[in-house]
């Protein structure tokens, strides 16, 4: 029925704010890093994350530079700046597209 399937789209849409405000939250918590690691020491100790519950020892090598993970396989280097600036976008880019899906969410749960 077309109740069922508004239901259906309201359920997948609202699947969707959930992802995207757990990626806002990743590039959040990516620019804090990055802004944090600039601040740092060449040299320090520190434990390098290979999967969530696996560090190994390693050191800060530098500062001054981050690689960025832009999607399927692809990293960027940026200074630090331009690092925490990227999150920043993506952070605004992201916010504007959930308060799309909200209103679009919104609409469609008055139809209901």
């Amino acid at each position: 029925s077309a109740d069922e399937q508004l239901r259906q789209e309201v359920t997948s849409y609202s699947e969707s704010l959930q992802m995207l405000s757990k990626a806002v939250s990743r590039y959040h918590t990516s620019g804090t890093a990055i802004e944090t690691l600039s601040k740092e020491e060449v040299g320090k100790d520190m434990l390098v994350p290979l999967t969530e519950s696996l560090y190994v020892p390693g050191k800060i090598a530098r500062t001054d530079k981050v690689l960025l993970d832009v999607g399927t396989g692809y990293f960027i280097e940026h200074d630090s700046e331009k690092g925490v600036d990227y999150c920043k976008r993506k952070v605004n880019f992201i916010k504007e597209n959930m308060d799309k899906l909200m209103s679009l969410v919104q609409t469609k749960r008055k139809q209901l």
